[in-house]
């Protein structure tokens, strides 16, 4: 099993995720503890493309470093995994394979968030390991002061909803781009995926002068994908 110092570290770095009650690793989990304990290559082989009865990709994927060479397999198929993901379902299966292969060689024994089949999108950070909150003094009881009875008010009308201001928001300005409903759920696992939580890329957007992603379209979206894409490569590359 992985060292209880680096299970830690991966949930202080939000790369580990609770789902119903379990806790499951991210794929860029397993990649930096990889790297932390001297991953050297990933090389990955499609075995099978969807050419079948099932529409099944699978993929052999080799890890290899200082602590030995690790062999696997993934697949993905439309039955096994989420509505949102059947569009990238080739990239599923290499990642599922290089995630198992990963996992044999970082010794983490739990499933990584990647290998689920169906929707992951409610998927939260796992909590940091608990600490025995410091006793407090109690403090001083307030001496309540009766509040003089106020005039009644006539009933005012009840504001309208948000989600009723969203439909006659300008796309892209104040309110969500009408992609956003159908789209919302395939980014938040991609974003996953690569190591963040949707507010962490949506601050990221606005700190460099662009909308938050509930406010881009369809290409906005994936431009700021594959520049997230990107710059997660980088990391792990040493630049």
């Amino acid at each position: 099993m992985a060292h209880q110092d680096d299970m830690n570290w991966l949930r202080k770095e939000k790369l580990i995720v609770r789902l119903q009650g379990k806790e499951f690793i991210l794929y860029a989990g397993l990649l930096a503890l990889a790297h932390k304990h001297g991953l050297q290559s990933i090389d990955t082989e499609m075995v099978q493309p969807a050419l079948n009865d099932v529409g099944m990709y699978i993929f052999r994927a080799k890890v290899s470093g200082e602590r030995g060479t690790y062999t696997a397999y993934g697949d993905a198929s439309t039955g096994n995994v989420g509505k949102m993901i059947v569009p990238h379902i080739l990239r599923m299966a290499e990642t599922r394979a290089v995630a198992r292969a990963l996992r044999s060689y970082t010794a983490v024994g739990m499933c990584s968030l990647e290998e689920l089949g169906g929707n992951t999108e409610e998927a939260k950070p796992a909590p940091a390991p608990k600490r025995k909150p410091c006793a407090k003094k109690a403090a001083p009881k307030p001496v309540l002061v009766p509040e003089p009875k106020a005039e009644p008010k006539a009933e005012e009308p009840a504001a309208p909803s948000t989600e009723a201001m969203v439909e006659t928001q300008p796309a892209g300005k104040n309110g969500k781009h009408p992609s956003w409903e159908k789209e919302y759920k395939g980014f938040i696992v991609q974003v996953n995926e690569l190591g963040w939580s949707y507010e962490e890329v949506a601050k990221m957007a606005q700190e460099d002068g662009h909308l938050r992603p509930s406010q881009m379209d369809t290409a906005q979206r994936r431009t700021l994908l594959n520049y997230l894409e990107d710059k997660v490569n980088r990391r792990w590359d040493g630049e």
